[in-house]
């Protein structure tokens, strides 16, 4: 999305319609059927999302501070959901 700096705010350039046009730059045909690509996409972030409440989870049980054993989730998740991605989602 092409952004411009306006009295010191970003805005969205005009007539820039980004959303009807993302899944053709994201979503390939040359790489499977764009749905089943975005299926692929979904259950990788699910997978990420109940990994991060598992941990969070413990790691709340165990008497950790929410903030810290949230930042300590997303860093153990993150590798999780880019290598998912990466080899699964938008494998060529």
């Amino acid at each position: 999305m092409a952004l411009h700096l306006r009295r010191h705010r970003l805005v969205p350039r005009r007539g820039h319609q980004q959303l009807p046009l993302e899944p053709c730059w994201t979503f390939r045909d040359q790489r499977g059927h764009v749905g089943f690509q975005g299926l692929r996409f979904f259950t990788v972030a699910v997978v990420a999302y109940g990994a991060n409440l598992g941990i969070l989870s413990a790691l709340i049980a165990l008497g950790m501070d929410k903030v810290a054993a949230q930042a300590i989730a997303i860093v153990l998740v993150t590798p999780l959901n880019f290598v998912g991605n990466k080899l699964w989602s938008f494998r060529r």
